[in-house]
């Protein structure tokens, strides 16, 4: 998936200032436009070309949390950064949706994931990503995975544009009681399989209803093209159609139940510069936040790939959990490791690797790549500066070049 700059051109790239207004001259339809005096603060932010799409964020949040600004006002800021925080997640799954070549495709370079797996422990997997790759890594690698939700499973029904029935989305289900007493379905001592908690939120997790259950999609097939199709008929086919319209709401899923009541599926990925913060809310569960502590507890090693360290919530625990037992080691995996400086004096248990992730578990694995997956290799890299039809190219390339012979 993107990192954060490739991220912020693709959404910047389409959201211009321009884009911003005829969207807005749209919601005006709707009699909520936000004011024109508003969005020209918001331009110069916008075309900011050094800030990522996060700092775009928290820009408006803290607008928002502005108590010298009308509440108004603060609910139009707080308006335009939710529906930024929509948009980030449509690009994830749109490149989801039209890259699933290229995922199949990388699996080979991801081999090295099962050298993190103990044979009778559970490895434990934490990321601030919201993109599926994980789960698709695992499946088609054969690598036994869980969110931590139970076994207990609920449906709704997909539709097509007229209303009809057409099929089922299943998720698992985990209440908020059950969020509350902490009953995670995790892998325990003795269990071989990876335990994976997405801390920011995920494109496949929905909190429902106003107690906030917890829904985790499931694939009908555990396999990437599996996941791609239920995250694809979640979002396209989980509908409430009115007066032969389909019904859209920011940060949501609107559809009808199996009754035809409206019912809604509230999107967590959360992002900005005040994640966890309880003046701006969140469908996130912070729960989870606990579980990354007592995760830690068990570890004497920490290996952090691709996190820059710049996430003081995060940063706050790690630094609490390195500081508590000497002997605790902290890995960071990224081309050009950057040490914070609340970090300096644990510079001799910090040990940088300066390479890619895939490099990374090559290394640790022994994962040899064959002479056409290393050419394939070159090829995956280049994709990362291309885009559209230019990419598209490359990608069928790279499938000819791997096809047997």
């Amino acid at each position: 998936m993107p990192l954060v700059w490739e991220l912020t051109a693709e959404l910047t790239e389409w959201l211009t200032p321009a884009m911003v207004r005829k969207l807005n001259a749209f919601a005006a339809t709707r009699g909520n436009p936000v004011p024109e005096d508003l969005l020209a603060c918001f331009d110069p932010i916008l075309t900011d070309r050094s800030r990522n799409y996060e700092q775009l964020i928290g820009w408006l949040q803290t607008q928002y949390l502005d108590a010298r600004l009308p509440q108004e006002r603060r609910r139009h800021f707080h308006t335009l950064s939710t529906f930024i925080i929509d948009m980030v997640g449509a690009i994830l799954r749109y490149r989801h949706e039209k890259n699933l070549d290229y995922l199949r495709l990388s699996v080979p370079y991801y081999r090295g994931l099962r050298a993190l797996l103990e044979p009778s422990q559970p490895t434990w997997l934490f990321s601030l990503n919201h993109d599926l790759c994980v789960e698709v890594l695992a499946a088609e690698l054969g690598m036994p995975l869980t969110c931590g939700f139970p076994p207990s499973t609920i449906e709704f029904p997909q539709r097509d544009p007229s209303g009809k029935v057409i099929g089922r989305s299943t998720f698992q289900l985990m209440t908020r009681s059950q969020v509350d007493a902490r009953e995670f379905h995790f892998f325990r001592d003795g269990e071989r399989g990876i335990n994976f908690v997405k801390l920011h939120g995920s494109l496949d997790i929905f909190a429902q209803r106003e107690e906030l259950n917890y829904l985790h999609l499931l694939p009908r097939e555990n396999t990437a093209a599996g996941w791609i199709d239920a995250l694809r008929s979640a979002n396209e086919e989980l509908i409430y159609v009115e007066n032969g319209r389909r019904i859209g709401i920011t940060g949501e899923i609107a559809f009808a139940d199996d009754s035809g009541e409206m019912q809604f599926l509230r999107r967590t990925i959360l992002a900005g510069q005040y994640k966890f913060d309880r003046r701006i809310s969140s469908n996130t569960p912070p729960e989870l936040l606990e579980v990354f502590r007592r995760g830690l507890e068990e570890a004497t090693r920490l290996v952090t790939i691709g996190y820059s360290l710049g996430d003081a919530h995060i940063n706050a625990i790690v630094l609490k959990w390195i500081e508590s037992d000497g002997r605790r080691r902290l890995v960071v995996v990224d081309p050009r490791p950057r040490i914070p400086p609340e970090f300096a004096q644990f510079e001799n248990r910090i040990e940088r690797q300066p390479m890619t992730a895939t490099d990374y578990l090559n290394r640790i694995s022994g994962n040899r790549l064959s002479v056409a997956e290393k050419g394939l290799h070159i090829f995956r890299r280049m994709t990362r500066r291309f885009r559209g039809q230019r990419a598209g190219r490359l990608i069928r390339a790279m499938r000819q070049l791997n096809e047997p012979r």
